[in-house]
């Protein structure tokens, strides 16, 4: 359960905005935030960064003053997502332009709130739709990835300042839209383990349930979708031999072709040894996670990939895609596989079960990336655009 911070809210008082900005350093912040991404059914990647990033803010009420917004209809069905916040204001991007009232306006995902007396922020995860060449882009339907290039195109055109998380998404991002990069800021997003939330004690019987046992398994955890290159994992485990003595955990929500991926499964005759157990709580997550030989997780592209560091974070093994973002990440750690490659994503896995990694080094890399850091980055950039606004 997230603490309780609505008291600490209703302490607050809207900080005007009267023209020109001033701030001094112990002045709060004045921000609007679109939570939009918090209107999903299942939180997973950039839902978890919103709220990780919100449950930091919510424990420096002296610092920022907060409204919140969203764009969407889903927030009333999902509104469980949005505990200890302050009702959320919806908005409507068409001819009605938002005017927040605040300093800085921060969006989160690929939604835009654009006030044009605020500075405006936004956050662009990754543009994997658009990277050529990565196999992703061709399983979009054009619709949707007609209306993904029309929101980052806005962005590059009005926001002041583009946040990436990654260098690799600073990278693409510039190219594809030919962005100055100097309005393009890295910063990494904090991270916190699911195990350090959730106890230990169930483990034993969470791994019964799913029929394991400590290190008999890999896992793999994410959407069940032929973009996150699942058949080519399923296919270099039947190749290495590994089903013999490890099965292959695949747990993530359904998507839309998870059935084309189960039906490749039974053909190839690894329904025996790979199970997909759907969408696990976070406490079967976190055992999953603790007690797996190793995490597989050579995808097409990622834009960050905080599992990456959830394995990590338990000293677990991991094998990454050489494209995009994931090699980054994982920081010289992972075992690097050429995700069009299937000889080497098996090549890949017999090292990992092989052993012989330090999970003390894994453990110290992943808890480098905190939350109170990102923040801390998130508040220097907020100084520093409003030190640029006040010198206008």
């Amino acid at each position: 359960m997230l603490p309780e911070y609505s008291n600490v809210w209703q302490q607050l008082v809207s900080y005007p905005f009267t023209g020109p900005v001033q701030i001094m350093m112990d002045e709060k912040f004045s921000v609007a935030l679109d939570v939009s991404a918090l209107c999903v059914k299942y939180p997973t990647g950039i839902a978890v960064y919103a709220r990780g990033f919100i449950d930091e803010l919510l424990r420096r009420p002296d610092q920022i003053d907060l409204d919140y917004y969203f764009k969407g209809k889903l927030f009333r069905e999902y509104s469980h997502f949005f505990d200890g916040l302050k009702t959320p204001q919806r908005y409507v991007m068409k001819s009605v332009v938002p005017r927040t009232g605040k300093q800085i306006t921060h969006s989160l995902d690929k939604r835009f709130l654009l006030d044009h007396r605020a500075i405006n922020i936004a956050t662009i995860h990754d543009v994997t739709y658009f990277v050529q060449g990565n196999y992703v882009e061709s399983w979009i339907p054009k619709r949707f990835k007609s209306k993904i290039a029309r929101s980052n195109a806005k962005i590059v055109k009005y926001a002041d300042k583009i946040v990436t998380v990654s260098e690799s998404t600073r990278t693409d991002l510039c190219r594809i839209y030919n962005v100055d990069p100097d309005r393009v800021r890295v910063i990494y997003p904090g991270f916190q383990p699911v195990s350090l939330a959730v106890s230990s004690e169930n483990d034993e019987a969470i791994l019964e349930k799913f029929d394991q046992s400590r290190q008999s398994y890999f896992l793999f955890a994410g959407r069940i979708e032929l973009a996150k290159n699942i058949l080519s994992m399923i296919e270099a485990f039947k190749a290495s031999g590994l089903d013999k003595d490890l099965n292959f955990l695949i747990a993530g929500p359904s998507e839309p072709d998870t059935e084309s991926i189960h039906k490749r499964t039974i053909e190839l005759g690894m329904a025996h040894t790979v199970k997909f157990p759907g969408y696990v709580s976070s406490e079967e997550l976190a055992a999953l996670y603790r007690n797996a030989k190793a995490f597989i997780f050579p995808t097409y592209y990622e834009g960050f990939g905080m599992p990456i560091l959830e394995s990590m974070s338990n000293g677990v093994p991991v094998l990454v895609g050489s494209r995009g973002a994931a090699p980054e990440i994982a920081g010289g750690h992972g075992i690097v596989a050429d995700p069009f490659s299937v000889e080497e994503i098996k090549n890949g896995m017999l090292k990992l079960a092989e052993g012989g990694h330090d999970p003390d080094r894994l453990k110290a890399h992943a808890a480098s990336f905190t939350w109170p850091r990102f923040v801390d980055q998130v508040f220097d950039l907020y100084r520093e655009l409003l030190a640029a606004r006040r010198s206008q």
